[in-house]
């Protein structure tokens, strides 16, 4: 058994659950930490975990026997009977009372090293590390690694296993791999007034004022050199000179890294909800002009309200000025990415009418815009196809409304015009384009002419492409009647309700996924998506059925996922919210 994966096996069984943090848990740790990693709760995480309905889901479709062995299981099995036996009390109350003081995870540089920390009751913990004890001893002595102990300090006994050691004192467990940072910690232990201490760290001091980590279930503070020493932003700044939806979603966010001298994460975890917080420090003064159309010319730019009509499988509102986005792309992305952008251009240019795109066709929207994919919805009387996508629109403002509607509405129609000449060619069903014009809107839609009776209902039957003006607005819709929804629905009122605890934060993007229509559309493609299966994994027809029903019943558990950028003038921060079933408990 290696050292790595001893550390890694005692981390998991110790610590099966979280990390709780101490109010001098920093007086423990060298100045040179780099990393700490605090939990709360332990036990109380570790109770949530087990009786999790997805958890329980995991257990009742066998996926727990398929990514866990039999040996595997046996070892748990055992260990958890040793520490009832030791303890007196069922394992999962040993471990909440063992971790009750918390647990601790920090990463040192200067020596290497990874540290854990554990705290809780004394007596119980002796029991808890006893049982650990004694169930590891004879793994690593048949990995011809056996186990080696002496005495430190006072009294204190140290125990190592190759480069892993560990030891106790007064209801705190200490595990490294580092001989120098254990010894520190002992010697903390001993004498808190021993070494100087983490505790002086002042971004560590400022990061704990905005963002405090008993508040959260975990918390996490990090130097941003590691980033930079691991070459992980010149990776990330690479990737996006190369991918422009990539720069597009998440550019702003390199500089801000790169800049920051500290970068946290709270993790928020219970039946409701697992959240994640990634927050760095954020100046405005450190975007570069390529990069203002991100965040604005006062890197205060808001996404727009968030469309949330019937039915929404996903939505995304984001503030992004579109016009220097695509104007500066020298400065954004490599050679081969300009040379597809300036054979763009040329292709563009002709098809608007010898309009230049980025500065005539981008300039006329204003920063911002959002994109809605919905659930299908078909009219009694229109052909519906076996296989069913979802519908999705693009919105967006006119800077110049009644200059722009005519030239967009003629480009509209040369598109539809386009489009029947490549189906013609190709023996596919054509679009008729029909114009409604009242006082309230323009709508320029189109639909396939249906088929004549016994013949198949292609793909093509899921759309009506449509283009809808609305006072300055403009939808760009796969169908009319989700142009016409968002044109008459109330989503932004949806919205902000969505949005009410924003506080003093901006949205810059925000994008949220909804479980109960993405179930409703895998259902209806369920037979589709049972034939692939069968045909990628040469599955039969019964396994395929428990693989697709198990996939829509893994989704249907959870009710959304929410992904928002968002700043203040001193903090950005990217977070991921995974919300599950509000019955669930």
């Amino acid at each position: 058994m290696s050292a790595a994966r001893l550390f890694a096996v005692c981390c998991l069984i110790i610590a099966p659950s979280a990390i709780s943090a101490q109010s001098n848990f920093h007086d423990l740790l060298p100045e040179s930490t780099a990393a700490v990693l605090q939990i709360q709760e332990p036990g109380e995480i570790l109770q949530q975990f087990l009786t999790h309905p997805v958890i329980n889901s995991v257990y009742d479709a066998g996926l727990y026997d398929e990514l866990i062995d039999d040996a595997q299981r046996a070892q748990i099995e055992t260990l958890q009977n040793i520490i009832q036996d030791i303890t007196g009390l069922p394992w999962e109350d040993a471990i909440k009372q063992a971790s009750s003081g918390g647990v601790h995870l920090a990463f040192d540089p200067s020596s290497e090293g990874v540290l854990l920390v554990l705290r809780g009751d004394e007596v119980v913990l002796d029991k808890v590390f006893d049982a650990v004890l004694s169930w590891l001893q004879p793994l690593a002595a048949l990995s011809g690694n056996p186990l080696k102990k002496g005495e430190y300090r006072e009294g204190i006994i140290g125990y190592q296993i190759q480069e892993i050691r560990f030891a106790k004192k007064a209801g705190t467990l200490v595990v490294t791999n580092s001989r120098d940072l254990g010894r520190f910690v002992l010697d903390q232990l001993i004498d808190p007034t021993t070494h100087p201490t983490f505790a002086s760290n002042k971004n560590y001091q400022a990061a704990t004022v905005n963002s405090k980590p008993q508040q959260h279930t975990a918390w996490l503070w990090a130097d941003a050199k590691l980033l930079q020493q691991n070459n992980g932003l010149e990776q990330l700044e690479q990737a996006m000179r190369q991918n422009m939806l990539l720069e597009l979603l998440a550019g702003g966010l390199v500089n801000q890294l790169a800049k920051s001298p500290y970068i946290t994460a709270a993790i928020d975890f219970d039946h409701q909800h697992l959240k994640l917080d990634l927050t760095t420090a954020h100046d405005a003064e450190w975007i570069p002009e390529s990069r203002q159309y991100y965040f604005g010319a006062d890197a205060n730019g808001s996404a727009p309200s968030l469309l949330l009509p019937t039915d929404t499988i996903a939505s995304i509102s984001m503030f992004r000025d579109f016009s220097p986005w695509w104007l500066l792309a020298p400065d954004l992305y490599d050679d081969d990415v300009n040379e597809g952008i300036a054979q763009a251009d040329t292709t563009l240019s002709q098809f608007f009418s010898g309009k230049d795109f980025g500065l005539d066709i981008l300039g006329a929207l204003e920063p911002g815009a959002q994109l809605v994919v919905t659930d299908n919805q078909f009219a009694d009387d229109a052909p519906q196809p076996d296989i069913i996508f979802p519908a999705f629109a693009i919105v967006g403002t006119l800077e110049n409304s009644e200059t722009m509607q005519a030239e967009l509405r003629r480009i509209f129609i040369n598109f539809a015009g386009f489009l029947n000449v490549i189906s013609a060619m190709e023996g596919n069903p054509q679009l008729d384009i029909e114009l409604v014009d009242s006082k309230k809107d323009r709508i320029i839609t189109t639909s396939f002419i249906p088929p004549l009776a016994g013949q198949p209902i292609s793909v093509q039957y899921n759309f009506s492409p449509t283009i809808l003006f609305k006072d300055d607005k403009l939808i760009l819709s796969s169908t009319r009647l989700l142009a016409e929804k968002l044109r008459d629905g109330n989503q932004e009122a949806e919205s902000a309700k969505r949005n009410s605890n924003r506080g003093n934060w901006t949205t810059n993007t925000h994008l949220t996924l909804l479980a109960g229509p993405l179930a409703s559309i895998l259902r209806k493609n369920r037979e589709i998506l049972i034939t692939n299966n069968m045909l990628e994994n040469s599955s039969d027809r019964e396994e395929a059925e428990t693989q697709i029903d198990l996939l829509i019943s893994m989704v249907q558990l959870t009710n959304a996922l929410d992904i928002t950028i968002k700043s203040t003038s001193k903090q950005l921060a990217l977070s991921f919210e995974l919300k599950f079933q509000p019955d669930s408990k």
